[in-house]
């Protein structure tokens, strides 16, 4: 490697990408914490996809769309929703998700009480808050499950 030595180490982080982008993880059973970037361009090409009623009743604002499913197939059905308006184009919170199952958010605008979607995260796993009832069995799939005798 070239680099002069602690060229690399000094330098700050931008703090924007200029790119649309949201991601989410549960930080315990009760709370998920989502982090997100809107470019101005995200923002215009969704607020240009909602309808002229919505956008008569209020001016686009960005906000996220929370959904909880109770699988991470993109066809699962939806069990509780929510809408939140954000007051940044990039910013971070924590939100009070107490759904067990799957997380889907979604970084967009709202206006009117409709959303438009920029963007989607990976939908994030949110664990029970309670350990499941004596005899119910969970079963989950893993990549990295052990087998006898490997690590």
């Amino acid at each position: 490697m070239n680099e002069p030595w602690g060229m690399l180490d000094e330098a700050e982080l931008p703090a924007r990408y200029g790119t649309d982008t949201v991601h989410a993880m549960a930080r315990d059973p009760g709370t998920l914490f989502i982090y997100w970037e809107l470019t101005e361009a995200g923002r215009g090409d969704a607020a240009a996809r909602l309808p002229a009623a919505a956008r008569a009743l209020s001016v686009p604002r960005p906000g996220l769309r929370l959904c909880s499913t109770s699988t991470p197939a993109a066809d699962a059905a939806t069990e509780h929703e929510l809408l939140l308006l954000i007051d940044d184009e990039l910013g971070q919170a924590y939100v009070d998700w107490p759904h067990p199952g799957w997380a889907r958010v979604e970084l967009g605008v709202i206006a009117g009480g409709v959303f438009a979607a920029v963007c989607a995260a990976p939908p994030a796993p949110v664990p029970p808050a309670m350990p499941a009832a004596s005899g119910a069995a969970r079963s989950t799939t893993s990549p990295w499950r052990r087998r006898e005798g490997q690590l």
